[in-house]
């Protein structure tokens, strides 16, 4: 079983240790905002409706693909409703299965339970057929940063942009 914090399921790296690893499960809790321009940079020219539907597409689309590319079952909550009185969240809890496909998901924005039963013998395809016959080796870099930091202070690392 593994674990991503909100932005972490964007980015296939995180998804890919787990998936080369064996992982069966992926959960995944995030909160993010329906609106908010200032925090995300994103095309401002879209109306509140827009891009929360926007964020709803690009949020199941990394879950899917990932699931699938992995070959596993993903479990994502959704903190949903409005955050620090400002600003409207996305909601969209849902499972997701090895193949990518949804097999539940939050119908409102309101609290909800979702069930599901997983059987856990259907990622077993896609990581011993498809998955062992394309996986590489992948270099895995721990940071320590206090020692990163110190290593800069004096001197012994030069880092540029």
């Amino acid at each position: 079983m593994g674990m991503l914090i909100c932005n972490d399921r964007r980015w296939p790296e995180a998804w890919r240790i787990y998936g080369l690893q064996g992982t069966e499960i992926v959960l995944c809790g995030y909160n993010t905002t329906g609106f908010a321009p200032q925090l995300l940079g994103n095309r401002t020219n879209l109306t509140p409706d827009q891009m929360e539907a926007d964020g709803l597409f690009h949020n199941k689309l990394v879950l899917q693909a990932n699931s699938y590319m992995n070959s596993c079952f993903s479990i994502n909550v959704a903190k949903c409703g409005v955050e620090d009185g400002k600003f409207n969240l996305i909601g969209g809890s849902c499972i997701i299965d090895p193949e990518g496909h949804v097999i539940t998901e939050a119908k409102t924005k309101d609290d909800e339970l979702l069930i599901a039963e997983i059987d856990l013998e259907a990622c077993r395809q896609g990581k011993e057929k498809v998955s062992k016959s394309c996986s590489i080796d992948i270099p895995v870099l721990l940071i320590d940063h206090d020692r990163l930091s110190t290593l800069r202070d004096i001197g012994e690392l030069n880092i540029t942009d």
